[in-house]
């Protein structure tokens, strides 16, 4: 596995996790612990997109006069109906720490979130809004997509470290702590 390629790109290739019976405890924890990582970075660029989808779909609502005051006077009612319930963010998935953005660079989200957008929603352009949202949503996908394979390959990860201690090849203490 080439240490340029992207975590996300190593996660999802098959050789990682072919034949992970043979794979020493140490580097199934490691593997396993590097899909947790990314799963949780995943999680913020998501959380960092429905933010952003969010408040331009508000200002899209507003001008279509179902709902009122300027995004930024409404941020509180924004991020409130989004915690509450009614948009994608729950309390536990806030709760999970922070997570250290580098700042930007050549990745699609850091080209999504560094557009000017929502630095002037209300001086956009309906089709300028609708651009920047169906960027952002498609990017969402392409996370979601690569969250749930490293969820899909944590899980296998996880798996054969329950085996092992269900077959007592390693002890609860090894499994736990390493």
């Amino acid at each position: 596995m080439s240490q340029r390629r992207r975590r996300t790109d190593v996660i999802a290739d098959p050789s990682f996790v072919d034949g992970l019976a043979d794979v020493d405890t140490a580097t199934l924890r490691a593997r396993r612990q590097l899909c947790l990582v990314v799963e949780r970075e995943l999680s913020y660029q998501r959380r960092m997109l429905h933010g952003r989808i969010d408040l331009i779909g508000y200002e899209q609502r507003r001008r279509g006069g179902e709902a009122e005051g300027s995004p930024i006077d409404s941020l509180g009612e924004i991020l409130h109906d989004t915690i509450s319930g009614t948009g994608r963010m729950t309390p536990d998935a806030l709760a999970a720490g922070p997570v250290i953005h580098p700042g930007p660079g050549r990745r699609p989200i850091d080209r999504v979130l560094d557009a000017d957008t929502l630095g002037r929603l209300e001086s956009a352009s309906d089709e300028e809004l609708v651009a920047a949202r169906t960027a952002a949503e498609a990017l969402e996908r392409e996370i979601s997509d690569q969250r749930r394979t490293a969820h899909r390959v944590e899980a296998l990860l996880a798996a054969e470290l329950a085996e092992r201690y269900r077959t007592g090849s390693i002890t609860i203490d090894e499994l736990i702590t390493g």
